[in-house]
């Protein structure tokens, strides 16, 4: 009776090989190569993925065919028959612990080897499930090793089993460097955008280990090197059949074009923006947020508040004090008016020794008191000189931008306004809306719009 199987025959004596190869071929089977070391062996078996391995106990290299047999079963799912000269109990015990389908003592017959063969193919369906996985994963690790990405695996207890070329190229390990370690040996050195070490807390492996649940996060990891590598990461779980998991995946990419792209538009959108001496918005900025909430009221019918902040005397204090300590003033006022402010507010420098405030979702009433708490504020303060402290004051002019409003009127109404503070005596804060503007507010306005700033 022909049998079926694919056969890796590993024997290092070329003339035993060959009557090997000859008498499996007449028993049906197909010989799918022939090795006489265990990297011969592992070459083959990765590329042909036999159904079984007839192995000499005794082949050429440094590992003997006990090993390759455990690294072909282990890596490739392939079983193994042995074939030997020794039956001495301690080659016997040795060989046992590999669990093979068979032990043949040479010299053997053709019988017995057929019977054995039998035997052992007959069995090897049991592991038909294993040999397809690691077929799979075999596919898995050629393309994973293809791509630019770093891709490693863990085992439950964050074993590294697997560390493909591109893992390799951004870490500067090897695999052979890290493959049966651990990540939490803090290797690289995972640390998150605060600075905190993931694996002293917070590692996504070890979370996604214990709960199942994908992560991604924005880490940097060490290089060998030494430097610093900014990567994103994607953690999965992997489940065995019955779902329970016994590891996960890790795919990390290089994010230093991603990161040097966002800090350069950082920069330029500071540059466009940000007042270099507070931090605040400048005017442009201001300007496109006051037409925004301009354009809220039209379309949705909602109130916001504008005030103009003027800093009395201030000419006085960059006389007497320098333009350092005046730097002083504005910046202390603008930490005073951000704290007022609420999250969906704005504030921004106008220019020179003015100050813009947006403030949204306001009446009238509430306008009036947001103002008077800033004047106050500001008059509480003392800023530290040279010369002494230096006590300032506010005039505030705020106008209620409501539907109908242009944001030409906007600003020449809070300017007007701005205008009658410091005219009755500055250190103060006055209010308007469309109803209550007054005479000589509109008769400033018509003189001066607020896009021309004393």
């Amino acid at each position: 009776m022909k049998m079926n199987g694919r056969i890796l025959v590993v024997e290092d004596e070329s003339l035993v090989a060959l009557d090997l190869r000859q008498a499996l071929e007449e028993f049906g089977l197909e010989v799918v190569g022939m090795a006489a070391s265990a990297d011969e062996a592992l070459a083959l078996a990765e590329a042909t993925q036999p159904d079984l391995a007839l192995m000499d106990v005794n082949i050429q290299g440094t590992r003997d065919g006990i090993q390759t047999a455990r690294m072909l079963r282990d890596q490739f799912g392939v079983p193994a028959v042995f074939l030997t000269s020794y039956s001495d109990d301690a080659t016997i015990e040795k060989a046992t612990k590999e669990s093979p389908y068979g032990y043949l003592l040479k010299p053997f017959n053709l019988r017995e080897l057929k019977a054995a063969l039998q035997i052992a193919l007959h069995n090897a369906p049991a592991d038909t499930d294993v040999r397809r996985s690691n077929r799979k994963l075999t596919v898995y690790r050629q393309l994973c090793d293809n791509i630019f990405d770093g891709v490693y695996l863990v085992d439950h207890q964050r074993r590294i089993s697997y560390w493909n070329r591109g893992a390799e190229e951004l870490t500067g390990y090897k695999s052979e460097e890290v493959l049966g370690s651990h990540c939490h040996d803090n290797l690289l050195v995972h640390v998150d955008e605060e600075g905190s070490e993931l694996c002293h807390g917070g590692c996504p492996l070890a979370a996604t280990i214990q709960d199942g649940k994908r992560r991604e996060a924005e880490v940097s990891l060490r290089h060998k090197a030494g430097h610093r590598v900014p990567v994103s990461v994607r953690v999965a779980p992997i489940a065995n059949s019955e779902g329970s998991i016994i590891g996960a995946v890790e795919v990390f990419t290089d994010v230093t074009t991603k990161k040097t792209m966002e800090m350069r538009a950082k920069a330029l959108e500071s540059q466009v923006y940000c007042d270099p001496v507070t931090g605040l918005s400048n005017r442009r900025h201001i300007e496109m947020a006051v037409k925004h909430a301009i354009d809220e009221a039209e379309e949705f019918g909602t109130k916001a508040g504008l005030f103009i902040v003027d800093i009395d005397h201030f000419k006085e204090v960059n006389d007497r004090f320098g333009h350092s300590t005046g730097d002083d003033v504005l910046k202390m006022i603008a930490d005073t008016l951000s704290q007022t402010l609420r999250p969906q507010d704005c504030l921004g420098r106008w220019g020179g020794d003015e100050f813009l405030m947006l403030v949204k979702g306001v009446e009238r009433e509430s306008l009036e008191a947001i103002g008077e708490r800033c004047r106050r504020l500001i008059e509480s303060l003392a800023v530290p000189s040279s010369g002494g402290q230096i006590h300032i004051t506010v005039s505030i002019g705020g106008a209620l931008i409501e539907k109908g409003t242009s944001p030409r009127i906007a600003f020449d109404r809070a300017d007007s306004v701005l205008y009658a503070s410091k005219s009755t005596g500055r250190n103060r804060s006055l209010v308007t809306d469309s109803e209550s503007c007054g005479a000589k507010y509109k008769e400033r306005a018509g003189s001066n719009n607020a896009h021309s700033r004393r």
